[in-house]
């Protein structure tokens, strides 16, 4: 399987890097590009990791052919680590960056769960695919940038509460694709209880029924949040957090109706604010 990506012109590693995040995840884009410039570079790079992680759900036509592809970044990072260097920006961008092995295995292992798309049995299923993709995800980023274990734990909550905001947003793309792609991870046990049948219905009993699920998450994001602030964090993991904070307050001001809620509104403002937080640090 080839992963590789050409050279061209001037460009650089980091630079293309720093390209893909912007196009495919701006609000990590912006975190990384406040972080220090001693790290800038390897978390721009261990980001756009995991975008290239969370998009094999979308670039492969089944299962097998997504499995394949981790497969190939989980080998490509481990031969990373002893010394060889597959021809690749972000491997290239993250070498020499104090990572674990063991770390980045679980941040590509953790993607599998999306080539299968299984629904979620409990709040607790959500909120254990969310620790083990941005929860973790953070936590290296906390672990990159020189935080010590408090940083680190206080990260992976930032992570997974961002995470569920995040899947939350997405609820209206991801049940609206094609049978193939569409994934339902909605806690089933909130679904049976709110008496939920269809997401997309416009009836007030169905769309209160989704909201009050919506809310519950958030919810949880919330006191994660909370957890966090409460101790010691590292840049990365206050900025990802304010950036937190301004979606669920979009969430709030639209009644937790992930259909109506503007999360664009506000975009200037979140952006300044993300920058007069890194001004602050």
């Amino acid at each position: 399987m080839t992963q590789e990506t050409s050279t061209s012109g001037q460009e650089t590693s980091a630079m293309r890097n720093q390209q893909l995040l912007r196009v495919e995840d701006y609000d990590r884009f912006l975190v990384a590009s406040l972080s220090s410039k001693d790290h800038r570079c390897h978390v721009m790079a261990l980001y756009a990791l995991n975008v290239e992680l969370a998009k094999t759900r979308y670039v492969v036509s089944e299962p097998a052919l997504g499995e394949i592809r981790l497969a190939w970044w989980r080998e490509a990072v481990t031969d990373m680590l002893a010394g060889t260097v597959r021809r690749h920006d972000i491997l290239e961008e993250l070498t020499g960056a104090p990572i674990e092995e063991a770390s980045l295995h679980a941040l590509v292992d953790a993607r599998q769960a999306d080539l299968y798309r299984e629904p979620m049995a409990n709040m607790e299923a959500l909120i254990a695919y969310a620790v083990d993709t941005s929860g973790q995800l953070e936590g290296m980023v906390a672990a990159m940038v020189g935080g010590n274990i408090d940083c680190q734990v206080n990260a992976r909550k930032v992570g997974t509460a961002w995470a569920l905001i995040g899947l939350m947003r997405a609820l209206p793309h991801n049940l609206g694709q094609a049978p193939e792609q569409q994934w339902d991870y909605l806690p089933a046990d909130r679904v049976a209880e709110s008496g939920l049948k269809d997401a997309f219905s416009t009836e007030p009993d169905q769309r209160q029924a989704l909201c009050e699920i919506v809310a519950g998450v958030c919810d949880v994001a919330g006191h994660l949040l909370e957890e966090a602030e409460a101790g010691d964090q590292t840049p990365p993991a206050k900025l990802l957090g304010v950036l937190c904070h301004s979606y669920l307050k979009a969430f709030s001001k639209a009644g937790y109706d992930p259909f109506t809620a503007n999360f664009e509104k506000g975009t200037l403002a979140r952006v300044i604010g993300l920058w007069w937080a890194s001004v602050r640090l």
